[in-house]
C-alpha cells in the first residue's frame, strides 16, 4: 500500500514537473460537495499541480446522469492516468464503478471499508488513530515526554 501511495505521489508530481504548455494531462477530481473542508482540500490540489482537471461534484453528477454508470462510462472513456477524489461518498462511488484506474483518495473516514486489495487505490484517511498519531510523534521525538 505505501509502495502504490509512493507511485501515485510520484506520478502526480512528475506530472507536474514535467507538463509543458503543449502537453495536458486531464486527471478528473471528483468531490464528495461543496463544504468548506473539502474546497480546501481541492484547492491544494490544484495549487500544487500542473495538470488540467476536471472538477466534478457529486451532487451535480447525480443531478446530470441519474444513472451514475453513463457518468462514470465517460469517465472510462476519456482514460485517465489517475482519479482524483475527495471525501467519502466521492470515493466510495468511485469505487464502485472504477477499478482499474488508479485512484487517490483525500478527506476518507474508512478507507478499508472500500475494498483496498482491488488494487490501484490510495490516499490519506481523514482522521488517523490515536496510535498511529503517538507512534508518528514518538518516531519525531523518541524522548519527548509530553505532547
Amino acid at each position: 500500500m505505501k509502495t502504490f501511495l509512493i507511485g501515485i505521489l510520484f506520478v502526480i508530481h512528475s506530472i507536474s514537473i514535467l507538463s509543458d504548455d503543449k502537453i495536458k494531462y486531464n486527471i478528473p477530481i471528483i468531490v464528495s460537495s461543496n463544504n468548506s473542508i473539502y474546497l480546501q482540500a481541492l484547492s491544494g490540489v490544484q495549487y500544487s499541480s500542473k495538470f488540467e482537471s476536471g472538477i466534478y461534484y457529486l451532487n451535480e453528477i447525480k443531478e446530470e446522469y441519474p444513472d451514475l454508470k453513463v457518468f462514470y462510462s465517460k469517465i472510462k472513456n476519456e482514460s485517465p492516468s489517475l482519479i482524483i477524489t475527495i471525501g467519502n461518498e466521492a470515493t466510495r462511488t468511485t469505487r464502485e464503478y472504477i477499478t482499474q484506474i488508479p485512484t487517490l483518495f483525500l478527506m476518507v473516514d474508512a478507507p478499508k471499508t472500500m475494498n483496498p486489495e482491488q488494487g490501484k487505490f490510495c490516499g490519506y484517511e481523514k482522521d488517523i488513530s490515536f496510535t498511529d498519531y503517538f507512534a508518528t510523534l514518538r518516531e519525531i521525538k523518541p524522548t519527548a515526554r509530553r505532547v
